[in-house]
């Protein structure tokens, strides 16, 4: 590192520099930063110059009309989330110390099976901390953990599949999740014995589209049992909809077990004696590696393991070593917040 590099970050680097070179290349545009920052775009371009002049490299070059950073640019830009993250987990610090704990927890979900899980806790979150906002939000798992990365989503709670060995992300095992069959109320099914796949099959169905999880599973099952997948279909990738379907007509579908008793009390459903064999969808609790937690995630996250344990004490049990791994995590972080370090469809 040369004296002025030394120089400049040591003693002339701003949170305001970090904040546009953030902003520079979450927009990739001189016009999209200048209008996220409420100033010029000459003002943009003449601070991005500066910094580089400072620096004596580039770190951006433009390609295709978007700013993309170079590779001094990518470590600076790794660095202010960084910092800035540890800003904000610092903020919250001294306001949980002013006015108690408040904030905002974001927790991206991509996952049918823990939905009642989910809301059963966050309902239970929240008679405890009402100040604390739970903003759960849905969407494809590449866009959820790309938020994360920026800092926009605190948690993720999704099945991980190919993504689960992703650099960056702490994740652990929630549950693993087996599929049962449901059936319309109406249906002639319900309530009959010794109904079996090579009648089921010859049923009408609602299922996910081609690719999905719940799908594959469904289509692996019956191949090894030499039947013919169901060519009597309705493809909905909504469970509502699903649901909604179901109500109008007799249908069976495939759902993780979880959410198959809510629908029997609901009596929207009902659940058929008809085994379901192979893998089981692990769904994980992400969050970002190296950072650590701000109060009010790292607390909501903890509530999670210890709605988890309580369930596994009721036998439904989470997946082995994800409560003592999770436990060690917040001890971990819990540790890293009080130096103010800040290390949230159907499938």
């Amino acid at each position: 590192m040369t004296a002025s590099v030394a120089e400049f970050l040591q003693r002339r680097l701003k949170v305001r520099h970090l904040r546009l070179i953030l902003t520079l290349h979450d927009a990739r545009s001189i016009s999209g930063a200048a209008e996220r920052l409420c100033i010029s775009q000459a003002a943009v371009s003449k601070a991005r110059a500066e910094i580089e002049d400072l620096l004596g490299m580039p770190l951006f070059n433009r390609s295709v009309g978007r700013w993309e950073p170079t590779a001094m640019g990518q470590q600076l830009i790794g660095a202010a989330r960084r910092i800035m993250a540890e800003l904000d987990c610092l903020n919250s610090e001294f306001r949980l110390i002013k006015d108690g704990l408040l904030g905002t927890v974001t927790v991206g979900t991509r996952t049918t099976a823990l939905l009642p899980f989910i809301a059963q806790a966050t309902a239970a979150f929240k008679q405890l901390y009402p100040r604390v906002t739970i903003s759960l939000v849905d969407g494809p798992l590449s866009r959820l953990l790309e938020q994360m990365k920026k800092g926009d989503v605190d948690l993720v709670i999704a099945p991980l599949g190919e993504a689960r060995d992703s650099a960056g992300f702490t994740n652990v095992v929630l549950r693993r999740e087996r599929h049962v069959v449901i059936a319309s109320p109406s249906h002639e099914f319900v309530g009959r014995d010794g109904v079996t796949w090579a009648q089921a099959v010859q049923q009408p169905w609602c299922m996910p589209p081609v690719g999905t999880r719940t799908r594959s599973h469904l289509h692996s099952f019956l191949a090894r049992k030499a039947l013919p997948f169901p060519t009597n279909l309705v493809e909905a990738n909504s469970l509502l909809m699903m649901i909604a379907l179901m109500q109008e007509t007799p249908l069976l579908t495939l759902v993780p077990m979880g959410i198959a008793p809510q629908l029997k009390r609901q009596e929207l459903a009902r659940l058929l004696p008809l085994p379901v064999d192979g893998a089981r969808d692990p769904v994980h609790l992400v969050w970002q590696d190296g950072l650590a937690l701000p109060p009010a995630t790292r607390l909501f996250r903890d509530f999670l393991l210890a709605q988890i344990r309580r369930s596994a004490k009721n036998g439904d049990a989470p997946a082995t070593g994800a409560v003592d791994e999770m436990t060690r995590s917040g001890a971990s972080d819990r540790r890293r917040a009080s130096t103010g370090k800040r290390l949230a469809v159907l499938e």
